[in-house]
């Protein structure tokens, strides 16, 4: 039993993602093509890096946008974290975590709040719903509506 308890520790110890929260955005992992209005605007590639122990977007539009976008749960504070650049000089730092609606992201910023919701619709199509609220959180509009639909 003792001998059980350190093996799983140690393999515990040489996988620190391995907990069933590292795995809760796993549905956005493959490559995509993203759609907004039905029209395609973007292609994306999401990868787990680093031990799996984040979650990696490649984004690239097809008007020459480009952003990158680094996801990680971190044990500690027990939520989840995501930072963001572009090629447009923008740096944002969300945080949050698994909601009723779906993986949801928060960013505060010059008095404005935005959030950012991934859904999973089906195995095959994620939606990426960023909402903005100048009032505190009492009302919201949509800002981007992006469908990720996975390329076969």
């Amino acid at each position: 039993m003792i001998a059980a308890l350190v093996l799983a520790a140690a393999v515990t110890a040489a996988k620190p993602c391995s907990t069933p929260e590292f795995r809760q955005l796993d549905y956005w992992v493959g490559e995509w093509a993203v759609f907004a209005r039905g029209n395609k605007i973007a292609d994306s590639s999401i990868q787990r890096i680093l031990g799996d122990c984040v979650v990696f977007e490649s984004y690239t539009a097809l008007r020459g946008y480009a952003g990158k976008s680094f996801s990680m749960y971190d044990a500690a504070t027990k939520r989840w974290e995501q930072r963001y650049v572009d090629n447009m000089g923008a740096f944002h730092e969300w945080r949050g975590g698994p909601t009723a609606a779906g993986m949801q992201f928060i960013y505060k910023h010059d008095g404005e709040i935005d959030r950012m919701t991934y859904i999973k619709q089906n195995a095959d199509r994620v939606e990426q719903l960023i909402e903005g609220s100048t009032d505190g959180g009492k009302t919201w509009k949509v800002s981007y509506d992006g469908i990720y639909v996975r390329k076969r």
